[in-house]
């Protein structure tokens, strides 16, 4: 079984990642520190992989179907490059209807490793790290 986190957790990192983002606008940051999206990424990437395997975990507790780690694995990291991917496009297609910029499809490869890399991080967390192995039927009648 997975154990995902709580309801409350994820707002709180969600919330963290949009102050996050506003301060960053809002003292331009991104401009500043050059840096400073790539632990964006790596946070988004862990917060979408957490929510997608946490959903997971709370669906296999109300079906009472157990939901095999390795498909929770590959539904996060799938779930974290799909937002990577629209992000990304959305972002591209936004700077070059501006002004054309060489450089921006390197920027966006390094956005969606370090979207995948913060996937990782958090699919394994929930999955390897709160991971609570199922009780057999015959270890439920014993007990």
């Amino acid at each position: 079984m997975i154990k995902g986190l709580s309801l409350k957790t994820i707002i709180l990192i969600l919330a963290a990642i949009m102050i996050a983002n506003a301060i960053a606008y809002w003292k331009h940051l991104y401009f500043y520190v050059r840096w400073f999206d790539i632990p964006m990424h790596l946070i988004s990437g862990f917060w979408i992989a957490a929510t997608v395997c946490s959903f997971l975990a709370n669906a296999s507790k109300h079906s009472h179907a157990a939901i095999d780690r390795s498909v929770a694995f590959f539904a996060s990291i799938g779930a974290v490059m799909t937002a990577g991917i629209l992000w990304e496009l959305f972002e591209f297609s936004a700077k070059n209807l501006i002004i054309f910029d060489p450089h921006e499809a390197y920027d966006t490869l390094s956005d969606l490793a370090n979207d995948f890399l913060g996937g990782i991080l958090g699919s394994l967390f929930l999955l390897v790290g709160r991971y609570v192995p199922p009780v057999s039927k015959m270890q439920k009648t014993e007990q």
